[in-house]
């Protein structure tokens, strides 16, 4: 399944204005791709909105257990809005089958 994850932190817990927490963040970043692998999640994509404290990434795991795994390594405390999501091709089969079903 597909997973689109809203990740959002405040000014206090951002590395940004915590040089003491920036090492780690730079180091848990450059594990991720690792990590994904090691729990079966695949990223599609990680982007960062830095001036709002925000980032989003659309990821792929058979298993929400393996996206909690993933998620909480990333080394800074955030909120999480995960939404399950689906391309436009399965969306447009999924039409054909209802339609099918109610003629």
């Amino acid at each position: 399944m597909l997973f689109h994850i809203t990740m959002t932190h405040s000014a206090q817990n951002c590395p940004a204005y915590n040089h003491d927490d920036m090492p780690n963040m730079a180091e848990g970043l450059k594990k991720l791709e690792g990590l994904a692998k090691s729990v079966t999640v695949k990223i599609h994509f990680i982007v960062w909105a830095a001036p709002e404290h925000s980032a989003y990434a659309l990821l792929e795991t058979d298993r929400l257990g393996n996206l909690a795994q993933f998620l909480n390594a990333i080394p800074i405390r955030q909120d999480f809005k995960v939404t399950p999501v689906e391309n436009a091709q399965q969306l447009a089969a999924t039409s054909r089958a209802i339609l099918k079903r109610t003629k």
